[in-house]
């Protein structure tokens, strides 16, 4: 009887040690998995953070060497996302160090070092910022400059700006033959001298230059879409001012580069005037085109007069600001920029930019 009942408690101690076992054994793939989905999403989170950086690492090559930018469209894309880079490095940095594993936290000294450099490239956005408004006295010329969207843009809101602006000298790209006649009308009374070509097929080529003073055509780059130089007979003195459109470096890659070329040789051409070269570059500050360009001795309104930061595409992307500043105002030391703005246009994709200008 004693061992019968011996017999009976052990099995249940068995019994129960087997389904501590039992239980034990079915915790363990539980904790597991969690631990397994654990490293998974950090995992995922340092193969984005490694995208960013890569991404970022593009994008600076591209600034800091600009000659890579003559290799691929590749580069000349990558290069047009500079100060917007900040972010990606920002990003990867504080992933990598607080995901990362202990011997692997020193690579966050790698994205350190690629967000410093990075913002080194973008130092003369801060130094134009930092530095003192420069005002010069003098007869104001105040210039526009506007891409009209293949001629779609609102031709009765160019011409309330142009009032509204008071601007002597307006460059328009992107003008259709239909918008220039239009605008000849709406703009007889504030501006009624013209020069330059609209697209006749409702193109991009189109680019023209209308002036309160007589002009007079003197010089053209042969570039994809029109461009053409005008000397303005100001009362306030003489002066040469050319609009111009570069191509889409999507589009037409070599001639986006060749553009470049052909517009610093107009410039260099007209450099013994006083000088305002404005339109649609297709080309922010970092871009190899533009630094031709200014490499001739030309300087940006917006960079000496500011605001800094003023992108004028794209507009028509919904709850997105413009991001990239490709439309420029360009001056020779004969001109000193005051004040910058931009404006919006109802039907265009980019914003239009102001600047006033005083002889030196």
């Amino acid at each position: 009887m004693a061992r019968a009942t011996l017999r009976a408690r052990t099995g249940k101690a068995s019994a129960a040690s087997a389904g501590r076992g039992s239980r034990a054994g079915k915790s363990r793939p539980g904790a597991g998995s969690k631990r397994g989905s654990g490293s998974k999403r950090k995992t995922g989170w340092l193969v984005t953070a490694w995208v960013a950086a890569f991404a970022g690492a593009l994008i600076l090559i591209s600034a800091l060497l600009p000659a890579v930018q003559n290799w691929s469209v590749v580069f000349v894309l990558a290069a047009t996302f500079t100060p917007h880079a900040l972010l990606l490095w920002l990003y990867a940095l504080v992933v990598i160090a607080v995901t990362a594993r202990r011997k692997a936290k020193w690579l966050a000294v790698l994205t350190a070092f690629g967000l410093v450099c990075n913002a080194l490239a973008v130092l003369p956005y801060a130094d134009a910022l930092l530095k003192p408004t420069s005002l010069r006295t003098g007869t104001a010329l105040r210039v526009m400059t506007l891409n009209l969207r293949f001629g779609y843009a609102d031709t009765d809101g160019v011409g309330v700006l142009v009032d509204e602006q008071a601007a002597q000298v307006l460059v328009l790209t992107e003008i259709s033959q239909s918008s220039a006649a239009q605008l000849t009308e709406k703009l007889k009374k504030s501006l009624p001298y013209q020069a330059g070509t609209p697209d006749l097929d409702g193109g991009a080529a189109g680019t023209m230059i209308f002036s309160r003073y007589p002009l007079t055509v003197v010089d053209t780059a042969q570039t994809g879409y029109h461009s053409v130089a005008v000397e303005v007979a100001d009362p306030a003195g003489r002066y040469v001012i050319a609009g111009i459109h570069a191509v889409n470096p999507i589009r037409c890659f070599e001639s986006w580069l060749t553009d470049g070329s052909a517009i610093a040789a107009l410039t260099t051409r007209q450099m013994s005037s006083p000088l305002i070269v404005a339109g649609d570059f297709n080309a922010t500050a970092e871009h190899l085109l533009l630094r031709r360009i200014l490499a001739t001795g030309l300087t940006d309104a917006v960079r000496q007069a500011g605001p800094v930061w003023s992108p004028t595409y794209p507009t028509d992307i919904p709850l997105l600001p413009p991001l990239i500043g490709i439309d420029h105002i360009l001056l020779n030391s004969r001109f000193h920029a005051n004040k910058t703005h931009t404006v919006p246009i109802k039907g265009s994709d980019h914003l239009g930019l102001v600047a006033e200008l005083v002889r030196r």
